[in-house]
């Protein structure tokens, strides 16, 4: 492995991390405050214990149990009132606790020996913890801050503003008085909490990998099953007037089946409507799909054939042109990456659709690789719109959808995360166009979170990381494009599809506009805007989203 590589394991977050979900916050927040209570009997139990003791400095007992234990009387009021649950201060706070913490920590390793107390083993601990159960940036601060603070004490010892060992009135021993043995045992030490955070960025970096590999395999095992297993209306009549053969797939509104009609003429694709679907916000994004596929241009979507009811099996179903070939979701687990060269011309089509789409006052809101179809038989593939399910109209009447985050994991723009639906736009579908085109480069979803809660938070918060740094062959004006298709504020997108798929273009082959390179400066360098989340919006996140 490249010695860069190495170094990226060792000190960088895996591109797979995510922002981790209620369950984990809520139960990493009460296994710290457990300890924290835990630490407030063990002091109180020395204190009172070794007062009066001729053994102990009772000045600095008292002043022990003076700092200490109001310390750590706070860490367990923010951690079990504020940070048991993602809010808009969380990050500040959860870091005014690790300082609380590593404080506390050094408090008692000043007091017992700073270069030879058993206490010394507590910083391990809570950086491994921060590491492997918390975040990336958690681990590094709790390493940092605990580093930070254990060098300061040393050197106050060092310039006698502190006593070596205070807490016992013997002598610690004429060792502490040779100076190249202190500054030996402090540079071990320090090397020794470098190491454990390494060790513990290598173990998470594998284990999320692990996990992101596992869940992939078992996505396409589920697939698998799915296609293999024979539909529930296979070889029935539909209507009176298509015989349904093989199943082509399932969806969240619906089975797909490839059809032939009774009457004669080509086999088409027949998209019939869960039976338990029959609620009239169900029906009318059913009726509303079949709409806006009519609006666009045949060669931007599927064709609608026919729409109806089966009375007599209860069926509300869609005919369409039956399509050839694969979605973008596959070609993408089959080869992970797509070369430039190839991808172009897909987001040149793909683009078109939208702005297609746009055009008649339609904007998707579910754009993600599986509604990306690619119909075999030319070079490049004829790019095809799925599922319009769930688009939004830019003017007129509503379709609401109440306690519901519309879109998918990893494809959501941050005004749909956070349930903004004046936010929602033209811009919304740039920012998915835009994640479709990291996860063609990179082979890496640009917000890898398994959950659906820390997708919603990731949306909002999280800022991926270039793509260059997951592929330095990329062009650095990749990295702008792409900065500017995924703005978190809409208003600092591209304005159409079309000026992304301009740009990427010109980007590949190195002629980007200096304009647009200053613009996306601009865009990396500000801090995102605080969108802010619903007081409710964890809750809602965790129900099934609205793709379809």
């Amino acid at each position: 492995m490249p010695p860069a590589s190495l170094a990226r394991r060792a000190f960088l977050p895996s591109p797979l991390e995510e922002a981790p979900g209620p369950a984990r916050i809520d139960a990493f927040a009460r296994l710290r405050a457990m300890f924290a209570v835990s630490a407030i009997l063990l002091d109180l139990g020395i204190y009172f214990g070794f007062r009066g003791s001729s053994h102990f400095d009772q000045r600095a007992l008292a002043w022990f149990a003076c700092i200490n234990i109001p310390l750590l009387a706070l860490d367990v009021v923010l951690t079990w009132t504020v940070l048991r649950r993602q809010g808009r201060f969380y990050n500040l706070l959860a870091h005014v606790v690790i300082v609380l913490e590593a404080f506390t920590v050094l408090v008692w390793i000043q007091l017992t020996g700073s270069l030879s107390s058993y206490f010394l083993m507590a910083i391990p601990v809570f950086v491994l913890a921060y590491r492997l159960y918390a975040t990336y940036q958690l681990g590094l601060a709790a390493y940092i801050v605990h580093a930070v603070m254990h060098t300061l004490v040393v050197g106050a010892e060092e310039l006698g503003l502190l006593d070596v060992a205070g807490l016992f009135v013997a002598d610690p021993g004429a060792v502490y008085a040779e100076p190249l043995f202190r500054m030996s045992a402090l540079v071990s030490i320090q090397l020794l909490f470098l190491g454990i955070f390494i060790l513990g960025n290598i173990v998470a970096r594998m284990l999320r990998e692990k996990e992101t590999a596992l869940d992939a395999v078992q996505r396409d095992f589920e697939r698998v099953v799915a296609d293999v297993q024979p539909g529930r209306l296979s070889s029935q009549t539909l209507d009176g007037k298509y015989r349904l053969g093989e199943l082509l797939g399932r969806g969240g509104m619906g089975e797909v089946y490839e059809a032939v009609p009774l009457g004669g003429g080509e086999p088409v694709a027949v998209k019939v409507l869960y039976a338990h679907l029959s609620m009239p916000d169900d029906l009318e994004r059913f009726r509303r799909e079949a709409s806006i596929a009519r609006q666009l241009p045949a060669s931007h979507v599927a064709q609608v054939l026919d729409f109806g009811y089966a009375a007599d099996a209860g069926h509300h179903y869609l005919v369409m042109e039956l399509l050839r070939g694969e979605d973008l979701g596959m070609l993408l687990r089959r080869r992970t990456r797509i070369p430039a060269g190839e991808l172009l011309p897909i987001i040149d089509q793909l683009a078109a659709g939208l702005e297609a789409a746009h055009a008649v006052g339609v904007v998707h809101r579910d754009l993600k690789p599986q509604n990306v179809f690619l119909v075999g038989g030319s070079d490049p593939p004829v790019v095809k719109l799925l599922d319009f399910g769930v688009a939004r109209l830019i003017q007129g009447s509503e379709l609401t959808l109440s306690a519901m985050v519309v879109g998918s994991p990893g494809y959501l723009a941050p005004e749909q995360a956070a349930s903004d639906l004046g936010k929602i736009g033209p811009q919304t579908d740039v920012f998915a166009l835009g994640a479709i085109i990291y996860r063609a480069l990179t082979g890496t979803s640009a917000f890898p979170a398994r959950h659906a809660a820390a997708a919603v938070y990731e949306a909002v918060h999280v800022e991926p990381l270039a793509p260059t740094s997951l592929d330095p062959g990329l062009p650095a004006d990749v990295d702008r494009v792409v900065a500017l298709a995924m703005a978190k504020n809409p208003t600092q997108r591209y304005a159409t599809p079309t000026e992304l798929a301009r740009d990427l273009r010109s980007a590949f082959a190195g002629a980007l506009d200096t304009a647009i390179r200053a613009r996306a400066g601009l865009v990396t360098r500000a801090r995102p805007p605080s969108l802010g989340l619903d007081p409710t919006l964890t809750a809602l996140s965790m129900q099934p989203h609205a793709s379809r």
